[in-house]
């Protein structure tokens, strides 16, 4: 089977090429943007995808442009019309660029979350999200039919709202911790909407946006003493919209 090929890759490498001309080498291009030299020369050929956002940035230092421009081919956008804007200095066209790249990553990330939020939805075990301040933002079917709430009732609450009382405190600490480590493993228990006790280990791992900040915590609620939970989370954590 063959390789993928990026094309916004083959472009963002174009463009590079057109702003540094042909006389510094690919190995100095490398060591500029502090890429490994075997990694440059697979992103040359479209053999890798395009780097993240903090990559990016670097990259518009290297080539003294503005990172609008570098977001905008890297985002599928012509390299020689980004140079063209580059050396025109026209700053209303480059607003407009940045106009076009900022609603383009808002489509694409909308179609992220909507495509996170179905395979949350539809797996077996009980997966919540919360913001930091531990406001349920999602909770999955399994979830909501395991704890017997309609869906807006439980949007309602904060994750310690699930809890028995005396368990609250554990709770607000774990999250917490979620918060200063990345991921924590609480053995505790969900209350259903008749208060029912389920016990549970909650494992939990934080969310961070584009530019690497806290902005959420997903949840994974095991009923049985099972480390597999924790593979799930990191697994879905990897595919969390960053953002997200």
């Amino acid at each position: 089977m063959e390789n993928k090929i990026h094309d916004n890759s083959l472009q963002l490498y174009r463009f590079i090429r057109l702003v540094l001309g042909e006389e510094i080498s690919d190995n100095q291009i490398a060591r500029l943007w502090h890429m490994d030299v075997k990694n440059f020369n697979d992103f040359k050929k479209g053999r890798l995808p395009v780097p993240r956002i903090e990559r990016l940035e670097a990259l518009a230092e290297v080539l003294g442009v503005p990172k609008s421009l570098v977001f905008e081919v890297a985002g599928g956008g012509d390299a020689e019309k980004a140079l063209a804007l580059a050396r025109s200095n026209d700053f209303r066209m480059l607003s407009e660029v940045l106009s076009e790249s900022l609603a383009r990553s808002l489509r694409e990330l909308r179609a992220a979350e909507e495509r996170f939020r179905a395979i949350m939805d539809d797996f077996p075990e009980m997966i919540q999200q919360i913001s930091l301040s531990r406001r349920l933002e999602f909770v999955n079917k399994r979830a909501l039919c395991r704890l017997k709430y309609s869906h807006d009732s439980i949007l309602s609450k904060n994750l310690e709202d699930l809890c028995p009382p005396e368990e609250a405190g554990r709770v607000v600490h774990h999250t917490d911790q979620v918060i200063r480590e990345g991921e924590h493993v609480l053995k505790t228990s969900m209350l259903t909407a008749q208060g029912e006790p389920i016990p549970v280990l909650l494992h939990s791992t934080l969310l961070r946006d584009g530019s690497g900040l806290p902005s959420g915590i997903l949840g994974y609620w095991k009923e049985v003493d099972a480390e597999a939970g924790r593979e799930v989370l990191q697994c879905f954590a990897c595919v969390t919209p960053h953002g997200s």
